[in-house]
């Protein structure tokens, strides 16, 4: 009798210890995670909605403007965001959604380290490579299409999508840009393949100028210089020719 109650015993811890151990595979909701990259400690909020099923589903990328924190972007911090609409669309489509952060920049808060060449507020953290490990790890952990795998952004998340689409586009489906802008000046190659994006910039935007020029209200040339959005829609899609 004491053989089986120390038997029933192990099993039982035995139980636990896998449950303990299981991923968020398992669970929904709303989860801020820390994943090292390149030896620092890196942030992400990830959203896993109920009833995925055992279909492969898309993976969704929202991109914080510069100076904005993951909480912003999900409410947490209190703040009104329509950021947090993705994960009621997740809810209804069945994707998860990851909210990534950039390291802190030249004034304290997260930024994004985009293809602007002549913008000097930015960090110099390689995010690509950033968002590239998210995407294996998360993969790893979920059922993902790795064939949807989509990033939208908006102004430094904006610009920081147009650099996935252009370095990254072996594993982006689509991009979508609020308030961005390929840069008149470039650190970055042009794409091996054209990737499908949707620009949503304003033509009266004080900030961001449609037609080109110094990002800024005032202009701020510490923030570098775009295109206008016409030659962006060009310049995006200049696919660079295949080597000889």
């Amino acid at each position: 009798m004491l053989f089986l109650f120390v038997f029933f015993q192990l099993l039982l811890l035995v139980g636990c210890g896998n449950a303990d151990n299981r991923e968020d595979i398992e669970r929904f909701g709303l989860f801020t995670k820390n994943i090292k990259v390149d030896g620092v400690l890196r942030r992400y909020a990830i959203y896993i909605p109920q009833g995925l099923g055992v279909s492969a589903v898309p993976l969704v990328f929202e991109l914080h403007g510069g100076g904005v924190y993951i909480e912003d972007m999900t409410g947490q911090s209190g703040y009104k965001t329509p950021y947090k609409l993705w994960m009621e669309l997740a809810d209804s489509e069945k994707f998860i959604v990851v909210y990534p952060e950039g390291l802190n920049g030249v004034y304290g808060k997260p930024t994004w380290n985009d293809c602007r060449g002549d913008c000097i507020v930015n960090s110099n953290a390689d995010d690509v490579h950033f968002i590239e490990i998210l995407i294996n790890d998360i993969s790893a952990n979920y059922n993902i299409d790795l064939n949807r795998v989509y990033v939208s952004g908006t102004s430094n998340g904006g610009f920081m999508a147009e650099r996935l689409a252009v370095e990254l586009n072996d594993k982006i489906a689509a991009i979508a840009v609020v308030a961005a802008a390929m840069p008149a000046v470039s650190k970055c190659g042009e794409p091996v393949k054209p990737v499908s994006v949707l620009f949503m910039n304003g033509t009266n935007d004080n900030h961001m100028p449609y037609n080109g020029g110094i990002i800024g209200n005032p202009s701020d040339p510490n923030r570098g210089t775009v295109l206008s959005t016409d030659e962006t829609i060009v310049a995006i899609n200049k696919v660079k020719p295949p080597a000889a």
